[in-house]
């Protein structure tokens, strides 16, 4: 079967160091690093930040074949979609305006990744081929390169800083291309008979701490009047801002996230059966579908195992519960006698957190880590909140008070309103966790279970 290069694992350095590796799924000869444009001193400039996260993308695309590229999953779009997307992006809102030499790739190219004029677009065609569009990213990632060489210094002051806010919008979406690549491939890989490898690891074994947890340990918060939201003095997505004032009631919340273990003591005490523990819609849907396990769990034999891009695995207890809807959230929420937590309450409690760091796609595991009992014994703190698994939460989607949309010709991607959809928090295994913000509002429809989402309980004090 035709390949577009040999396939390979690239290690967690590959992201890490994001920027010093070269990568290539292109056949073109010598073709060098995007970060090779850049001066080792700007790699944190918002250009440096650009190039980096241009080089994950192609990084995660090295263990794939062509045919991966192109069919879309379900409502997902293809693969080749999230390549060119972005890409286009750059020309359209950065290469077209600022820069007046520029001369397009191809005049026709905006029919295929252009979703300004269709959202529903999705890359469901087998032309332009997948060289071509490699070639149409190289082509902008240059055409970047000389610009900011030969063309940013004559700009206004006003129109630099533009020209940068643009360029981390553009390269935050790129970060969400990045998890759309992840979670689609994990999801058709394991529907696939086959149960292909994606990202083959050598760690089964090599965790040291008990399988067991101790007892859940919970950490009050006082409540009262508190800010959230972003502060406008570093990027953030205009859903994210302003920061503003709420009140909220004193809770504790569960120092860790759900665990296997705990969830299934829930499938195996029913919970899957018990209609009174669930919303009305998420009951008639796990009725329609026959659901009784979270999605990636498979009974085999007298065990359960669970399926991770490194292919089938025994089922870990001690690491959190993902892939689980809002609607098993929720249920299992009730079973235990407490609640999902509000975003604000989240991000309140975040914030006693002086560090933002946790198991992202960047440390190279692709799956949630287990939870080591000793470390949480000795804790006094809150503990994976950031990767692993985005957090559901309660609020719905929506706009805060003060909202001001961004740019009005980026509508389809900011200020959207998705008030159907619950936010979830945190990021998880399958997001690039680089800059990574506590303010980050994800949206999910409630029956989504591709993503890897899991949750933590509150309690009302």
């Amino acid at each position: 079967m035709e390949k577009i290069l040999p396939r390979s694992t690239p290690s967690s350095k590959h992201f890490k160091n994001a920027g010093e590796v070269t990568y290539s799924i292109c056949p073109m000869k010598n073709r060098p690093s995007p970060a090779s444009f850049v001066p080792q001193r700007e790699k944190e400039t918002p250009l440096g930040r650009f190039y980096a996260t241009r080089e994950k993308t192609m990084a995660l695309c090295k263990p794939l074949y062509v045919e991966d590229f192109v069919p879309r999953y379900r409502h997902f779009k293809s693969i080749k979609w999230h390549l060119g997307h972005p890409t286009w992006l750059v020309e359209k809102l950065l290469l077209r305006p600022f820069a007046k030499k520029y001369k397009p790739f191809h005049e026709k190219i905006e029919r295929f990744f252009s979703s300004l004029e269709d959202l529903d677009a999705g890359g469901d065609f087998t032309r332009p081929s997948l060289d071509s569009l490699i070639s149409y990213r190289n082509y902008i990632d240059e055409e970047i390169s000389n610009f900011m060489k030969t063309g940013f210094e004559s700009l206004e002051e006003e129109e630099m800083y533009e020209f940068q806010s643009i360029l981390l919008f553009i390269t935050e979406l790129e970060k969400e291309a990045q998890e759309e690549i992840l979670t689609q491939i994990k999801s058709r890989f394991f529907e696939c008979d086959v149960r292909s490898e994606y990202w083959p690891t050598a760690e089964d074994g090599s965790f040291k701490c008990k399988s067991s947890l101790s007892p859940l340990k919970w950490i009050n918060f006082e409540g009262g009047l508190v800010n959230v939201g972003a502060d406008g003095r570093e990027f953030a997505f205009d859903m994210e801002m302003p920061r503003h004032t709420r009140y909220i009631e004193p809770f504790e919340m569960a120092q860790r996230p759900v665990t296997n273990g705990e969830f299934l003591q829930f499938v195996e005490e029913g919970g899957y059966e018990r209609g009174g523990l669930w919303l009305s819609e998420g009951w008639e849907e796990i009725k329609k579908n026959k659901k009784n396990l979270p999605k990636f769990w498979k009974r085999q034999g007298g065990a359960i195992k669970q399926y991770t891009l490194s292919g089938l695995k025994p089922l870990r207890l001690n690491e959190p519960v993902s892939h689980i809807s809002f609607y098993e959230a929720e249920a299992y929420a009730r079973y235990a006698k407490a609640r999902l937590p509000s975003e604000f309450e989240w991000e309140v409690a975040s914030e006693s957190l002086s560090l933002i760091k946790g198991n992202f796609f960047t440390e190279g595991h692709f799956h949630p880590e287990p939870l080591c009992d000793d470390e949480l014994r000795i804790s006094s703190h809150l503990r994976a909140m950031f990767g692993d698994v985005w957090e559901w939460t309660t609020s719905l989607y929506c706009p805060f008070p003060g909202f001001q949309s961004a740019d009005v010709g980026l509508w389809k991607y900011t200020g959207r309103l998705e008030g159907s959809k619950r936010v979830v928090k945190g990021g998880s295994c399958l997001y690039d966790g680089s800059d990574f913000r506590r303010t980050i509002r994800k949206p999910i429809s409630i029956g989504r279970d591709e993503y890897c989402t899991g949750f933590r309980l509150v309690r009302s004090t």
